[in-house]
């Protein structure tokens, strides 16, 4: 394809008409057209159309979360079976809707969270890993904070990338926030100086992920590389997490925001 395309480019003039193109579009085959995609202004391809897809896959997904609370019982049904089709994929926004207003999509949203299967441990974790995180999912709340701290106890950043799986993964608000916290206490931003695979770690783990307490890690994950950015999203996440307790209890606590401003001091 690429050979098509660069031959392509390089023979046709540079003031290939409108008419000449139609002509070409109903002459030769879907492969060349987007070869010609390379040369005629307006049509791309590649990282662009890749981000246009994501987002639609995203917009799909928040539809399909809508028709959770639809009048029809039919709808509701169909839509809780595909976003339970796409599992992980739909973590995040299923994750919000826990909180929306329609208590019908809230009931169904916490359904699908519960049912979800996550991996807690990969084949590449450390034996102390999968020792810590053994049982893991039929944990209670206060026990899993423990197991938290015991990764968090761990040499040689053994449980640092267990951590920030559960700090994106965890489906409650406040155990999520709780493994941000244990890695960032970890590693005080005067010492992180040579830890670029640290950083490299926590980036790759928590991927696209927007939840609260991953925003917290990528912002300290990408202090270094812009330091004066990395401060004034900082004061943004402080603010924003201020507004969570005062809107949503359940989903904060005076110590996140305690430990957030001071690190925001620091």
């Amino acid at each position: 394809m690429s050979l098509i395309a660069s031959s392509t480019c390089n023979t046709l003039p540079s003031h290939l008409s409108a008419r000449v193109y139609r002509q070409v579009h109903r002459a030769w085959h879907w492969p060349v057209l987007l070869a010609l995609a390379c040369y005629v202004p307006g049509i791309t391809f590649g990282a662009e159309q890749s981000t246009a897809d994501e987002k639609q896959f995203e917009q799909q997904i928040l539809e399909l979360i809508e028709q959770l609370g639809d009048q029809r019982y039919t709808t509701r049904e169909r839509a809780q079976a595909k976003l339970s089709t796409l599992g992980l994929q739909a973590f995040e926004a299923i994750s919000e809707a826990q909180s929306h207003n329609d208590v019908e999509i809230s009931l169904r949203a916490k359904y699908l969270l519960r049912s979800m299967h996550i991996a807690w441990t990969q084949d590449h974790d450390p034996v102390a890993v999968k020792t810590i995180l053994k049982g893991y999912e039929q944990l209670g709340s206060d026990q899993r904070v423990m197991q938290m701290h015991a990764l968090a106890q761990l040499e040689n950043e053994q449980g640092t990338e267990a951590l920030c799986r559960l700090a994106r993964f965890e489906r409650t608000d406040e155990l999520s926030k709780e493994a941000a916290v244990l890695v960032l206490s970890k590693y005080p931003l005067d010492e992180l100086g040579g830890k670029q695979a640290l950083l490299k770690t926590i980036q790759t783990t928590i991927g696209p992920s927007q939840r609260s307490a991953t925003l917290w890690l990528r912002v300290y994950a990408q202090w270094f590389q812009a330091p004066s950015d990395a401060v004034h999203q900082w004061g943004q996440l402080v603010r924003t997490e201020e507004q969570t307790l005062s809107q949503a209890p359940d989903r904060s606590s005076p110590q996140f925001i305690r430990f957030l401003l001071r690190q925001e001091a620091e």
